[in-house]
């Protein structure tokens, strides 16, 4: 009995085996033969790459109409940031293995005294950006800010890192101190009555001092999209959870005032 080819198999038996691997492996796949780039490349194979809330979160968008002929050029176009909700916050997916990402926009963080514009102007127009808007810190002696997602909207057993967004005003940064502040991610599951992730927070320096013997703590580290970014810590998605996850920045053990900051927005993405 002699060996079957795996070009042999019926296609929805190839169908079903591509579809138990990744995007980036479908997309290799194609070049083995043109039968099987058919295959690879059909709707029943990308609609298991496909997040399975994708049409609620077309639904939300506040992008333009989202054009697209198949499943796979959809999933490609979800790889690109969608802004939902009225610029809540916004949605992609990591191309390579179809992980979902979301970050939450100025308007969607709770920034204490946030609604005080002698301390913080909420939403400054800020074109090139992907909400249009940031917050801006004018002037405050605490730093607070705290964003909220559930995490069923997350992918499922999934490590999972948040990131403050942020850039100094740098014409100010000379006239303040440093702005530093314990950051921290915690998995709050009301099911379970219990957390998980990032308990023990840490310390991260947003603006610098000149002094870096001062700084004991992490630093911002540049993005590609010229603003920097700090972790505020790791968490861990199970299959089941049905939490939320919570994001913390607090500064407020230095009395002193602080100011020069932009704030895009807090970012949650796979590790």
């Amino acid at each position: 009995m002699g060996i079957l080819s795996l070009l042999e198999l019926p296609e929805d038996c190839i169908a079903k085996i591509v579809s138990m691997t990744s995007a980036a492996d479908a997309c290799r796949s194609c070049t083995i033969s043109k039968g099987f780039k058919s295959v690879a490349d059909s709707d029943t194979v990308w609609e298991n790459f496909l997040p399975s809330d994708y049409k609620e979160i077309i639904a939300s968008t506040s992008n333009a109409t989202i054009a697209y002929n198949t499943r796979k050029e959809l999933y490609f176009c979800l790889c690109h940031p969608l802004v939902l909700e009225e610029g809540e916050r916004s949605f992609n997916l990591v191309k390579k293995n179809g992980k979902k990402c979301y970050m939450l926009g100025a308007r969607n963080l709770h920034i204490f005294w946030g609604n005080d514009h002698r301390c913080w102007v909420r939403l400054v127009p800020l074109p090139n950006t992907r909400f249009g808007e940031v917050a801006e810190l004018r002037q405050v002696c605490w730093v607070k800010i705290v964003g909220r997602l559930e995490t069923r909207l997350l992918s499922p057993a999934t490590n999972y890192a948040a990131y403050l967004v942020f850039t100094p005003i740098r014409e100010y940064t000379s006239r303040f101190g440093s702005i530093a502040g314990k950051v921290s991610a915690t998995i709050i599951n009301s099911n379970l009555a219990n957390q998980s992730g990032s308990n023990n927070a840490t310390t991260a320096f947003l603006v610098q001092n000149n002094d870096p013997q001062t700084q004991d703590g992490q630093l911002p580290r540049e993005r590609e999209d010229g603003w920097k970014e700090i972790k505020m810590g790791e968490f861990y998605v199970t299959a089941d959870c049905g939490g939320i996850v919570e994001m913390r920045l607090d500064e407020v053990e230095d009395p002193s005032w602080k100011t020069a900051l932009l704030v895009y927005g807090i970012e949650i993405r796979p590790i």
